[in-house]
């Protein structure tokens, strides 16, 4: 819980220097005031509440910003503008609070300690600074040189090995405050950072290309591959993916070690290496990158895998350039890699078939998909009717109206989309003039669709909390009223691995793809009325 809002100013309140990362103000804004990191904001915050646990500059809550505007007078946006998140349309195109970002350098924080070496220095910067401050850029991947000095950055402590740590230097004297404490220190060994020999200067290469990507994120677009306007976020996009294909060719090769934790995750050295590499390739884009590519036996999956959203001007080389055919897989082939991961792992995954047997299977689905025959959609409905049989309450409620969604999108036809979309008033209109009871264990035909919906409406759907306030047909148990198109999609593949029938059902597209001839009359698909709801004939 963090603390009013401050009535008064605090006496020393320093304004955010040109690219300062936002846990540097804050390391500075306690110095100021005459204390340390700890003891200022413990005393202010509590000693409850923590916000050096966390990677503060990439989490940097807003009621944490709010506060601090009050108590400092510096608007909100400008703190903003000093965390990592202001990176997000940038080089990104979201910045997550948790987990894994693209370009983001990870600090492995533990408790108050990091045990990453994700923040960077330029010696030379901090020795010339009036007052030492760390910048915003210094936690990017792409970024290892100072493009001002011409030096390669640090990311330890050249006495001790031990990672930059800033919030922790005024714990080197364990009782008062320093007479002249910086956050240069290191934390571990009290060695000032700005001592020692200068790094080696870096090559021109680097800098110019460095130069360019710093362009890039100030004026977010960037002129490349005949576009003159092209936007920072899809030239960072389309850069990555080239590092990650050039890290999987030197693995193949023997060179530089390629961990699961991504680029972000290399050795200092092993990163500028990389970026030597990705220069040349963009400086000659895409002769160069067309020649690097030769050498890869299978250079379009080496460089388009694991990337669903690759930008256009990347991939459109990619697909016109790097495609090579290969030999047609075999039915028997796919069904044996289908039963092999099924048996690993519980459940298909193309995934785990290309990681596994190097076999890229989507094709080969798409072109056998059929639709899921009468006696397979029974089954999975059984194996519903089975969860019905051994659960209760809201459980079982949800499983009584599972079947109903499912079997409404397979007879008609229509997407996780158009079903949240329907309302109970189709419903209502469709199921006018039938039978009060259920003519089919599994419906194949409209009417007795329709006679599901008599029996979904007067015994199924009251049960809700929002039916009386909701429109929509399938409703959710939580706060939200209307089932969303994904939840519809995690319940179905969730009752599929139950009924054990993830190799014969695909997905929820396999399961309402309906093979029809001219001769079936329309009222098989619906159709659409103006409020974007189905109607059935």
């Amino acid at each position: 819980m963090l603390p009013p809002k401050q009535q008064q100013f605090w006496p020393v309140h320093p304004q955010p220097l040109p690219d300062e990362l936002f846990s540097s103000w804050l390391i500075r804004l306690a110095h100021g005031n005459g204390l340390k990191v700890q003891s200022f904001y413990g005393g202010w915050l509590g000693r409850s509440v923590e916000i050096w646990n966390r990677d503060i500059d990439r989490l940097a809550p807003p009621d944490l910003i709010s506060a601090l505007s009050s108590s400092t007078g510096i608007p909100e946006p400008t703190l903003t503008s000093h965390t990592c998140r202001s990176f997000a349309g940038i080089i990104s195109e979201d910045l997550p609070v948790g987990g894994h970002t693209d370009w983001l350098m990870p600090l492995q924080v533990y408790h108050r300690t990091r045990n990453g070496f994700g923040l960077m220095f330029c010696r030379a910067c901090l020795r010339e600074d009036r007052e030492p401050y760390f910048r915003r850029q210094w936690r990017l991947a792409f970024i290892t040189c100072c493009t001002r000095h011409c030096q390669v950055l640090l990311d330890r402590c050249s006495n001790c090995q031990s990672p930059v740590q800033p919030h922790r230097a005024d714990m080197v004297r364990r009782r008062g405050l320093a007479d002249q404490v910086t956050m240069t220190r290191c934390a571990r060994c009290g060695q000032d950072l700005r001592r020692g020999a200068l790094p080696c200067s870096t090559s021109a290469t680097l800098i110019d290309f460095q130069r360019r990507l710093e362009g890039a994120m100030r004026d977010g677009y960037v002129d490349f591959a005949g576009n003159s306007n092209l936007h920072s976020v899809l030239f960072f996009g389309g850069l990555r993916a080239i590092a990650k294909g050039l890290l999987t060719l030197r693995k193949m090769a023997g060179g530089a070690k390629v961990t699961s934790a991504g680029l972000e995750s290399l050795p200092l050295q092993d990163r500028t290496d990389l970026l030597v590499d990705l220069a040349d390739v963009i400086d000659d884009w895409p002769a160069s990158f067309l020649k690097r590519c030769k050498s890869a036996a299978r250079p379009f999956i080496t460089f388009t895998r694991d990337n669903p959203t690759l930008p256009y001007w990347f991939y459109r080389v990619c697909d016109a350039e790097l495609r090579r055919d290969v030999p047609r897989i075999s039915d028997e082939e796919v069904a044996y890699i289908e039963a092999h991961i099924e048996w690993l792992d519980g459940r298909f995954s193309l995934a785990r078939a290309r990681a596994i047997f190097g076999r890229d299977l989507a094709p080969a689905l798409s072109r056998s998909r059929t639709a899921v025959g009468q006696e397979d959609a029974e089954v999975l409905i059984a194996g519903i009717d089975h969860r019905v049989a051994v659960t209760h309450g809201q459980e079982r409620l949800d499983h009584l109206r599972d079947k109903v969604v499912f079997v409404t999108g397979r007879v008609l036809g229509l997407s996780q989309r158009r079903l949240a979309g329907l309302r109970l008033e189709d419903a209502i209109e469709a199921a006018a003039d039938s039978a009060d009871e259920r003519s089919a264990l599994v419906p194949s035909t409209p009417p007795e669709l329709r006679d599901y919906f008599v029996w979904y409406k007067n015994e199924v759907r009251p049960k809700y909390p929002s039916a009386d306030i909701e429109p929509w047909l399938f409703l959710a148990s939580g706060p939200r009223g209307q089932m969303s198109e994904s939840l519809i999609g995690s319940r179905f593949m969730r009752a599929v691995r139950f009924a054990d029938m993830s190799r014969r059902i695909k997905n929820f597209a396999h399961w309402t793809f309906v093979e029809r001839t001219p001769k079936q009359p329309d009222s098989l698909q619906g159709t659409q009325q103006p409020g974007g709801s189905p109607t059935f004939g």
